[in-house]
């Protein structure tokens, strides 16, 4: 399951199942542990602000992982990672290995950075936005022609514009 592009820092939180060979939801067992792998590396893993919750919420079988990317140098911009099941069991059974997640850290261009970095005449509202996109460390969202600029908490809207085009804006009003 592919999470997203994330910004640094960002908190990830997601869930994953467990069942029996019968198909009933069951405790994942054996002292589980889940690692963040960096890119393509083997050697490069770590369970740094990564915390597991088995039979989240006393659902059995419903597991919840939290990745704080903020709990080290080792969760940076530009890399791929993926969220592993390095150690548990299921009915008895390892389940080591078992891939639950990945992420990507400011490591996507978005198709409006694409869009935007077209515009070429200097001084225009695309010229403007791709130098915030650059710089931007909060989450951004594009839907049609609404550009939406979040706060840190990457859930409250700190501006919102909508552009005269999606693909090649030459103006911009609050929306």
């Amino acid at each position: 399951m592919y999470i997203g592009n994330l910004i640094e820092d960002q908190i990830v939180d997601f869930s994953f199942n467990t069942h029996s060979a019968a198909g009933a939801p069951i405790t994942l067992a054996g002292t589980p542990v889940v690692k963040v792998y960096k890119a393509n590396s083997t050697t490069t893993e770590t369970d740094a602000g990564v915390t597991l919750s088995v039979d989240f919420d006393g659902v059995t079988g419903l597991h919840h992982v939290r990745i704080d990317t903020s709990a080290g140098a080792f969760y940076q911009g530009g890399y791929d990672y993926s969220a592993v099941l390095v150690s548990g069991t299921v009915e008895g059974v390892s389940v080591a290995g078992t891939a639950l997640a990945t992420f990507s850290i400011e490591n996507r261009s978005t198709g409006l950075a694409a869009a935007l970095s077209a515009c070429p005449a200097a001084g225009t509202v695309g010229e403007a936005l791709v130098a915030a996109l650059a710089n931007a460390k909060n989450k951004i969202a594009i839907s049609g022609t609404t550009l939406t600029l979040y706060k840190a908490d990457g859930s409250t809207p700190l501006y919102v514009w909508t552009l005269n085009s999606p693909t090649e804006p030459t103006s911009r009003t609050p929306a």
